[in-house]
């Protein structure tokens, strides 16, 4: 991918050497013989008149992969490693089906006590690379205000918060895009085209490689996933304020473009970086080789010293082979002051992947471990905007002139109801309305026990009290 450099005015003073930066970790990551170019990593084979392709592999002399697409097994592919196919033994066989299936939602484990967003810090959506089945993808939930930002979302990040922990999507609007690697953010899409009205923050570069990459998986017309939601271009270099938090990005070191950023509320902040951007003796290495200018390894290095001093701090690496993340992660370990260590939580690697005692891996679920509550004082900026997204997000306000939506904060009061309070009783009258800006409502009704009632409105019975789980007479029980 090429960098755009008109995009970004000042990098050409702040990284004159970037497209020099990721040929040389390019390198590293593949060896001196491999083409990194479309044609040098895929070659299209097509099956024999049996059905079969028999693949060698240079570095394994003798070692041949069969595939075959085989009726008995319902149109799935099989594939068969081994030396010596006269033998049964020395094998590893695998099955691929020819038809996708996508998760069942239904499998997500439904929350028992939903989370009250904190007023500043951080949930964890997984900790896996992409490509591991026993760990969920990285991602993140950056908490502002008790509203969300979504950094990376993997796919069914909305669906699992609701499901697993009570987030109501409409507490979520913005998501930052850190790369344009496929894996990060996969979950981007479904926010986007389920609930409308969510505000992407990228550079133009990433921005750009995300709308293509999904136009062509999905055959969506790119101008139709740039009309879906609203485009804020991140400003690399400056301050910038997101929903009453100052966020401050900066390129990692990486062989493909790659954000980080710190973001701080109220005298307290926290770091998200990934790549190689906290391996201290690779950054001293490419700058006694001149591949790093001066600002740059100073900027580095003003990363590390901001992780020691955040309240939490995470690092995700990005694919290279497990010996290179080890070597990675050693050098973390090696290199990085203690206090920083204790901040810091790595994420986005294979599960088999080990960690010194002095590192943490991310937490990997959405359990109550996952989020992380960072102690902050409540702000007049809080109040105000959360009681204007509410409005925002009530269909009835819809079209609402900002003047009416400013009268409404005006005489609006803000009030807490400890759990299990009655707010309404059944037939009551009241004289107000609530707007739910965190939580959750309980709905209690009687079931009607009157037969002329259902005919009059043309409710079947069985779809009362048959699909309804519940009894004549007694009460059912809803949550909004």
């Amino acid at each position: 991918m090429e960098v755009d450099f008109d995009d970004i005015m000042w990098i050409e003073k702040t990284i004159p050497k970037i497209t020099t930066e990721i040929d040389y970790l390019r390198s590293l990551e593949s060896s001196p013989s491999c083409d990194l170019s479309f044609e040098g990593l895929f070659e299209i084979t097509c099956l024999d008149e049996k059905g079969i392709i028999f693949l060698s592999d240079e570095h394994n002399p003798g070692q041949r992969v069969r595939i075959s697409s085989e009726n008995e097994y319902g149109g799935a592919y099989k594939i068969v490693e081994k030396r010596d196919y006269t033998s049964s033994e020395d094998s590893r066989r695998v099955e691929i089906s020819s038809v996708l299936v996508l998760p069942d939602l239904l499998n997500f484990v439904p929350h028992v006590n939903p989370i009250n967003p904190p007023l500043f810090g951080v949930t964890c959506l997984g900790n896996g690379n992409g490509f591991d089945h026993n760990s969920l993808s990285s991602g993140y939930v950056i908490w502002i205000n008790r509203r969300g930002i979504l950094v990376n979302p993997p796919a069914y990040s909305s669906a699992r918060l609701e499901i697993e922990m009570g987030i109501h999507f409409s507490l979520i609007s913005n998501v930052i895009l850190t790369t344009s690697h496929g894996d990060f953010g996969s979950g981007t899409l479904q926010k986007l085209l389920h609930e409308g009205e969510v505000t992407v923050h990228a550079t133009t570069t990433i921005h750009n490689s995300f709308v293509e990459k999904y136009s062509a998986l999905s055959g969506l017309p790119s101008e139709s996933i740039r009309k879906s939601h609203k485009f804020r271009k991140v400003e690399v270099g400056s301050s910038m304020k997101i929903m009453g938090a100052i966020f401050d990005f900066f390129y990692n070191l990486h062989s493909s473009p790659s954000i980080g950023f710190k973001v701080e509320m109220d005298g307290k902040k926290m770091v998200f970086c990934a790549g190689q951007t906290l391996d201290v003796q690779r950054i001293e290495d490419m700058y006694s080789q001149k591949i790093l200018s001066d600002s740059r390894k100073k900027e580095f290095r003003w990363v590390v010293d901001q992780i020691a001093t955040s309240e939490i701090s995470f690092l995700d690496l990005f694919h290279f082979d497990p010996m290179k993340v080890d070597q990675i992660i050693k050098n973390i370990a090696e290199n990085l002051t203690k206090e920083s260590k204790e901040k810091l939580r790595i994420g986005h690697c294979h599960s088999s992947v080990t960690f010194p005692d002095s590192l943490k891996r991310a937490p990997g679920g959405l359990g109550p471990e996952s989020t992380f509550k960072i102690p902050v004082a409540n702000s007049t900026y809080f109040t105000a905007t959360t009681l204007m997204e509410s409005i925002e997000h009530i269909m009835f306000f819809k079209g609402l002139s900002i003047h009416h939506a400013a009268s409404l904060v005006q005489i609006a009061n803000p009030v807490e109801f400890k759990k299990g309070t009655k707010l309404i009783g059944e037939n009551e009258k009241v004289h107000f309305f609530n707007l739910i800006v965190s939580g959750e409502v309980d709905v209690e009704y009687n079931l009607p026990d009157d037969k002329a009632w259902m005919e009059l409105y043309g409710v079947e019975v069985d779809d009362v009290y048959m699909g309804g789980g519940g009894e004549r007479g007694q009460k059912k029980t809803g949550q909004l």
